[in-house]
């Protein structure tokens, strides 16, 4: 966080209510991965009206959103996990008072929902295969090449359904996959030993 947002932060103390700032928290988390693209007409309620509770500029209800937002993603992704120096000497005591507290009162119910809602890679769940020989003859040559087909039963992270990933793979490419599949396994098996 830069000055500029610290500075953004003390015009938090023109709301009139503690539940009005923790409602503008609340909201602010609410609407952080999309701020920055969002319409103001899609802000909830409470972040439309900061401007005028705060008795300040849309410029600077903005800003202060803004602010708010990068205090919130400082929180919840600490970079320094005691927060050393990360309040400004000067900034307002009480105002720091008060923010910790109602930081400290959302940031576990935050933490929760940022883990549910985490994007995480498919999982596999079945697999299952096949050989099959693709045979073709010509007065010139004979051939019989296998053709080894896949099937990956994955599973998204935040889903009841399953979906299949179809593969086909030569012998040569089969090898390949085999021998990186045995450098990966040595790997792991290096490390945990």
């Amino acid at each position: 966080m830069q000055d500029s947002d610290f500075e953004n932060l003390t015009l938090l103390s023109n709301c009139e209510s503690r539940e009005k700032l923790r409602a503008i928290f609340d909201d602010c988390y609410k609407v952080k991965d999309i701020f920055l693209m969002a319409s103001p007409k899609t802000w909830p309620r409470s972040l439309v009206k900061v401007p005028k509770d705060l008795s300040i500029s849309n410029e600077q209800g903005f800003e202060v959103i803004n602010s708010v937002i990068k205090l919130i993603d400082a929180v919840l992704y600490p970079k320094d996990k005691d927060f050393k120096g990360f309040w400004p000497e000067d900034f307002d005591k009480q105002m720091k008072s008060l923010l910790k507290k109602i930081l400290g009162e959302l940031i576990s119910e935050w933490k929760v929902d940022s883990e549910h809602n985490q994007i995480g890679l498919p999982k596999l769940v079945d697999t299952d295969w096949k050989i099959d020989m693709m045979l073709g003859s010509s007065e010139l040559q004979r051939m019989k090449v296998p053709s080894i087909f896949f099937n990956f039963a994955v599973k998204e992270e935040n889903s009841l359904e399953t979906k299949n990933v179809n593969v086909e793979m030569s012998k040569p490419e089969l090898n390949t996959l085999f021998s990186n599949l045995s450098q990966i396994k040595d790997q792991l098996e290096n490390l945990t030993s």
